[in-house]
């Protein structure tokens, strides 16, 4: 039972193989995939609106983190002092 199963595993690789073999368009794909890759991998250049939306967004979550922490001094909000929540 393993070795029919085997031969026919082995078959339809071979057929895969000879219909890939047999397509012509199947270097341009090959080639287009493997550049496609390499950009994400390399990473693009990102564009002046995405650098500008980063920016956004790293500046609203410094202005969050200063107010939880308490300021641009960093001194803790002086009626909260004991650990209390206030409300």
């Amino acid at each position: 039972m393993r070795r029919l199963l085997v031969v026919v595993l082995l078959a339809v690789g071979i057929i895969g193989a000879w219909w890939l073999a047999d397509d012509s368009q199947l270097g341009e794909r090959i080639v287009t995939f493997g550049n496609e890759v390499v950009d994400r991998a390399t990473g693009e250049r990102p564009s002046w609106g995405d650098v500008a939306d980063r920016v956004g967004d790293f500046a609203t979550a410094e202005r969050e983190l200063k107010q939880t922490v308490g300021g641009l001094s960093g001194d803790p909000d002086p009626s909260n002092l004991d650990g209390q929540q206030s409300e």
